[in-house]
C-alpha cells in the first residue's frame, strides 16, 4: 500500500503550548549588569559570572554575601561593584540585567531597561521580567535547565533533584570530549546518518562508565546498530523507556492507523514520518536508519 504524503492534521503532530521558551545566553565575555547588594543579588551576579560574564554591580549598600564574592574573585568571567545607584548609561552594551530593587523603583528600572534594548530580570518580581531563571544541573559543557513559569518553584527543585540523581558526575567529562572531537568525527564519517550512529554509540558510552584513558584521543569507528522498533499502546504514558529511546533515536517513523496524542512529542523532529491507512495489514520498514513502526 502507497503512504500517505504527511501524518494528518492533528494534537500528536503540533508542539504543545509553552509556558515559556527555553533558551540558553551564551555569555561567555559578555557584559552583564546586577543592581542590588542583597544575597539574592549576590547569587545571580555569581551565577552570572559563572557562565564567563563580565558582571558589573550597582549597589548603594552591599551586604556581607556580596562584599564576600567580589572579595574572592569568579572562577570564570568577573566581578565589579560599583558602589552607587544605576542609571540608564549602565546598561550600554549589556547582554541582560538583574536587579533585586524595591518595588518602587521596579517599573522605573523596567522602562529603562526596554528603553536600553536588554532583557531584564527582577528578582521576584515576574510581572516585569523579560526572562526567568530555572533550576539548574549542571554537567557543564552540559547544561539542563527547569522551570514552571513561576508557577512552582519548589517543583522545579524537585525535578531538578531527581534528574541530579539520575546523571552521573562524569558526564561532564564526556560532554568535554564530544565538544573537543566534534569537528574529527565529522572528518571521519562521511554522511549524516553515520555521524549520528557514531554520536548514538558515543552516548551508550557516556551513560555507563566514566571516560578511560584513550577515550577522546580520537573517535572510533564503533557505531551503534541499526534497529527497527515496534510500539502499540493506547497512551504516550504507556510508553517504556526502550520505546522512548527508539523515538528519540529514529531515522524513519511509520504510523499505521491512529497515534496516541502525545506519542510523537517523543521523536526526533528531524525524523521521516510516514503514515499508513488504518487496517493496513502490512507496514514495510521503508528506509535505512533506526525505524520505528507505531501501530494502533
Amino acid at each position: 500500500m502507497k503512504p500517505l504524503a504527511h501524518l494528518p492534521s492533528h494534537p500528536a503532530n503540533r508542539i504543545a503550548a509553552l509556558k515559556v521558551l527555553p533558551v540558553f545566553f551564551d555569555l561567555d565575555g559578555k557584559r552583564a549588569v546586577v543592581i542590588g547588594g542583597s544575597a539574592a543579588a549576590a547569587w545571580k551576579a555569581e551565577l552570572l559570572a559563572a557562565a564567563g560574564a563580565q558582571v558589573e554591580i550597582y549597589a548603594t549598600k552591599a551586604g556581607e554575601e556580596m562584599l564576600t564574592l567580589v572579595s574572592n574573585g569568579a572562577a570564570q568571567g568577573s566581578l565589579t561593584l560599583t558602589p552607587s545607584s544605576w542609571t540608564a548609561q549602565s546598561f550600554a552594551e549589556a547582554a541582560l540585567i538583574v536587579a533585586d530593587v524595591p518595588p518602587a523603583e521596579a517599573a522605573e528600572l523596567r522602562k529603562a531597561a526596554r528603553m536600553a534594548g536588554v532583557p531584564i530580570n527582577l528578582v521576584d518580581r515576574p510581572e516585569f521580567c523579560d526572562f526567568q531563571f530555572g533550576s539548574i544541573v549542571n554537567r557543564s559543557p552540559m547544561v539542563i535547565g527547569i522551570s514552571t513559569g513561576g508557577a512552582a518553584p519548589v517543583l522545579a527543585q524537585m525535578v531538578r533533584s531527581r534528574i541530579e540523581s539520575i546523571l552521573p558526575s562524569y558526564l561532564a567529562s564526556w560532554a568535554a570530549i564530544a565538544q573537543r572531537i566534534r569537528y574529527k568525527v565529522s572528518q571521519t564519517f562521511a554522511t549524516a546518518q553515520e555521524r549520528r550512529r557514531y554520536w548514538e554509540g558515543f552516548a551508550v558510552r557516556a551513560m555507563q562508565a566514566p571516560p578511560g584513558p584513550v577515550d577522546g584521543v580520537e573517535p572510533g569507528t564503533e557505531r551503534a546498530e541499526e534497529q527497527v522498533t515496534t510500539i502499540e499502546v493506547d497512551r504516550a504514558d504507556d510508553l517504556t523507556l526502550r520505546q522512548i529511546r527508539a523515538l528519540q533515536s529514529a531515522d524513519v517513523i511509520h504510523v499505521n492507523g491512529r497515534c496516541p496524542p502525545g506519542l510523537l512529542d517523543f521523536a526526533r523532529r528531524e525524523a521521516k514520518r510516514i503514515t499508513h491507512r488504518a487496517g493496513a495489514r502490512k507496514v514495510q520498514g521503508e528506509g535505512s536508519g533506526n525505524i520505528v513502526i507505531i501501530r494502533s
